[in-house]
């Protein structure tokens, strides 16, 4: 964020720009600032309040003229309550706050959002991009999504790589939908999915569809296991254990 000095610690082998000092003359934005250490927080009110810091290791101030937009998913108020947010800093970040309603309070927005998703994610992963069917927008619609516009990103780019379809049908969305929180008026849990069709239209190999769903994920990653494994919902360390247990099995 302040940038540092050379030699102001194992590794600092040149002077390197902060974000703050970057933003000179423009305007910063802080993401998730909740999630801030108190100290860094502290170095930051006095940025705020003097337009001026000092680079780690270094002892020669730096001015600056920055505008500062700062978001949050939590409660501030409750973490000041709770010594993890300072009060001073809140108050003086709080000058025209702007509350975005979480996405499960507008799934009239979901549509919008999943095709401009679905468009985003062709043209990186160099796909044509598939049409959503009606009932996978209602299954869309139906959720909380506490991840919110990320978490629904995160599945439309899923559901293409393991899909390939020219349309999106709701069991694109099978196994990823499943953590989130049912959304529904009256608290109950929603309808299942219909049933699909006979049964000799069903993959029963579930380790060649594990497979195939691997190779997608890795292929379109261009052979990053860690984005591979964020595509298909499991951590790292299991994506290398199926990939070292495949390897077994075939040699």
């Amino acid at each position: 964020l302040f940038g540092h000095e050379r030699g102001a610690f194992t590794g600092a082998t040149a002077r390197t720009t902060g974000a703050f000092e970057r933003a000179h003359g423009g305007t910063l934005l802080l993401d998730e600032i909740s999630e801030m250490r108190l100290d860094l927080q502290s170095k930051l009110l006095r940025a705020i309040q003097e337009q001026e810091f000092e680079r780690v290791g270094g002892s020669q101030s730096v001015r600056v003229d920055v505008r500062l937009l700062a978001t949050t998913n939590l409660d501030l108020k409750s973490e000041m309550a709770a010594g993890r947010f300072r009060s001073d800093l809140y108050y003086r970040l709080n000058v025209v706050p702007i509350r975005t309603p979480a996405l499960r309070e507008r799934p009239d927005d979901i549509p919008r959002l999943a095709h401009h998703f679905v468009q985003r994610a062709a043209a990186s992963l160099g796909l044509q991009p598939p049409e959503l069917a009606p009932e996978t927008l209602r299954l869309l619609q139906s959720y909380a999504w506490p991840g919110n516009v990320r978490e629904l990103a995160n599945a439309v780019e899923r559901a293409l790589i393991l899909s390939r379809e020219p349309i999106l049908m709701p069991g694109a969305f099978a196994g990823h939908l499943e953590p989130l929180e049912p959304r529904t008026d009256n608290g109950a849990l929603p309808q299942a999915m219909p049933a699909p069709g006979p049964e000799s239209e069903l993959p029963l190999d579930l380790n060649e569809l594990e497979r195939r769903a691997i190779a997608r994920a890795l292929a379109a990653t261009g052979g990053n296991r860690t984005r591979a494994a964020k595509l298909l919902g499991i951590s790292e360390r299991t994506l290398r254990n199926r990939l070292k247990a495949e390897r077994e099995l075939e040699g």
